[in-house]
């Protein structure tokens, strides 16, 4: 038995050793809408970035996650007045990708996001602070794919939001709220540049 540990341990170390690690800087394009108990928003253009690292354990193999300030939300119409939601993330994307022809990369994985802020603004009023009527903790499964030449990268991803409960307050008789289930959903387009000042080594299989 401790030969064996010894023995994986050892393949996982040069595993560790020969893979290719990677840091960059991305830049993102947000489409975000909102979906509350299957009615979705109209769709409201944001902006995301951030820093990301990925490892390659393989030529066709590897992960990538990024740390990035992502703005989210949506807008509607309501009697005439144009009311934006705009809810602001720290958001970790994780995801392992796939590389079926050499720098052309195809990525699914899970994203957590922290609330920052939540804010909604009717046309010229101010903004108006909502925070309290969202989860401060947001999950989704994010996919899509990724290009790089040199050390540029353009991608585009859509990221699917899981449920959480948003408590819209209301004056009753009774004083009580109401609890609904919300979605964030996400389209993003975006680029990188990557830091590492050498060129990449292939990895072997």
């Amino acid at each position: 038995m401790k030969k064996v540990l010894i023995l994986l341990t050892a393949i996982s170390v040069a595993s560790v050793a020969s893979a290719q690690f990677n840091i960059g800087l991305k830049g993102v394009i947000n489409i975000s809408n909102i979906n509350v108990e299957g009615k979705s928003s109209d769709a409201k253009v944001g902006f995301a970035g951030g820093p990301y690292a990925e490892l390659s354990f393989s030529r066709m193999f590897g992960v990538t996650t990024e740390l990035l300030y992502n703005e989210k939300g949506g807008r509607e119409v309501m009697g005439g007045t144009e009311i934006k939601t705009n809810l602001n993330y720290l958001s970790i994307p994780v995801l392992f990708y796939f590389e079926p022809i050499r720098n052309f990369k195809l990525g699914v994985g899970p994203e957590l996001a922290f609330l920052l802020t939540a804010k909604a603004k009717a046309d010229s009023m101010s903004k108006t602070d909502i925070k309290k009527y969202f989860e401060s903790f947001d999950k989704a499964i994010a996919f899509g794919g990724a290009y790089s030449f040199g050390r540029m990268g353009i991608n585009a991803r859509y990221v699917a939001g899981l449920e959480q409960e948003t408590t819209v307050s209301f004056a009753d008789m009774e004083g009580e709220s109401i609890k609904q289930s919300l979605r964030n959903n996400v389209i993003q387009i975006a680029v990188s540049f990557r830091l590492n000042s050498d060129k990449p080594k292939a990895v072997k299989q």
